[in-house]
């Protein structure tokens, strides 16, 4: 079940260039989703419009299968971390979640 919530709400960088063919209302309502989570109080680590511009830009210059790390190498070594400032920390956050599958025995 945190799979299919980690899934959900990140799942969209985990192929950015796909990003391409999918709807602008459908990209935007998932940088919302993240921008919901990654949200306490007043303050916001992300933008949801700006990130899903910034994603589908991104995703011009990404070639196909790239891991979601392989993005954020890119990004630092071509010094577009600060150009894609929302892309940069939403891939950021996703590649530092810990994320485990464990199930105790029944």
């Amino acid at each position: 079940m945190q799979l299919k919530e980690h899934s959900s709400i990140f799942g969209m960088l985990y192929d950015i260039p796909k990003l391409l063919t999918i709807p602008e209302e459908d990209l935007h309502q998932q940088c919302r989703a993240l921008e919901t989570v990654l949200t306490h109080d007043d303050n916001r680590d992300t933008d949801a419009s700006d990130l899903g511009d910034e994603l589908k830009a991104l995703s011009r210059y990404i070639s196909a299968g790239s891991t979601p790390k392989a993005v954020l190498e890119y990004m630092c070594t071509n010094k577009m971390t600060t150009l894609f400032q929302n892309a940069f920390v939403a891939l950021h956050i996703l590649l530092t979640l810990p994320v485990t599958v464990a199930t105790s025995p029944s």
